[in-house]
């Protein structure tokens, strides 16, 4: 009786044991976890030009605040240092871009002027807009047709490149925030 209840004791430690070695490892995962969320959930206070790099975004209104959590950053046309610098399309640039023309055929828009990259470095996007005027048709359609049916919306291209989408919504008169993080893309917006 006494050899069954010292083997059971005996295994009942090792169980114990067994379980407070598996706890202390969940508890270092969780605490890994918890100390990532909070990296990332402050990542605008920590290190945002050396982690995120510099914000650009694109406004078809001028002199407009852009509201980060608490603060409040507006640069216009020049960051100065600062994190996010707001470009006002509507004005005209000094630099000169192959510019073609869309040609998606469609009854409610006109063709809007689109400026590339050199085609023969970037064969596939600005090369088919400058070949044939068109680059994804199918999935442009379907945008436009969502744009049609959907009158009061809005349009956040993240991502813009060469602003395609960005342009074509604004021939419906939407109201389009752009956010491209390349320069040489940007400028050509």
């Amino acid at each position: 009786m006494l050899l069954r209840y010292h083997r059971n004791l005996r295994l009942s430690s090792i169980f114990i044991d067994e379980i407070m070695k598996l706890m202390k490892r969940y508890l270092i995962v969780i605490g890994v976890f918890f100390l990532f969320y909070l990296f990332v959930s402050n990542k605008n206070r920590l290190f945002p030009r050396l982690v995120f790099g510099e914000f650009h975004l694109l406004s078809t209104e001028s002199n407009r605040t852009i509201n980060i959590r608490q603060s409040q950053l507006y640069q216009h046309e020049s960051s100065n240092g600062g994190i996010i610098t707001l470009y006002d399309v509507t004005q005209d640039n000094e630099w000169d871009f192959q510019c073609p023309k869309t040609k998606y055929n469609e009854e409610d828009i006109h063709d809007v002027k689109i400026c590339i990259y050199d085609p023969q470095h970037d064969e596939h996007v600005s090369g088919q807009l400058n070949d044939h005027g068109k680059w994804e048709p199918v999935v442009v359609r379907s945008f436009l047709r969502l744009l049609r049916a959907l009158p009061n919306t809005h349009v956040i291209d993240i991502g813009a490149n060469l602003g395609l989408y960005t342009l074509l919504a604004t021939q419906y008169d939407r109201h389009v925030i752009a956010v491209e993080p390349l320069y040489d893309s940007l400028i050509r917006l």
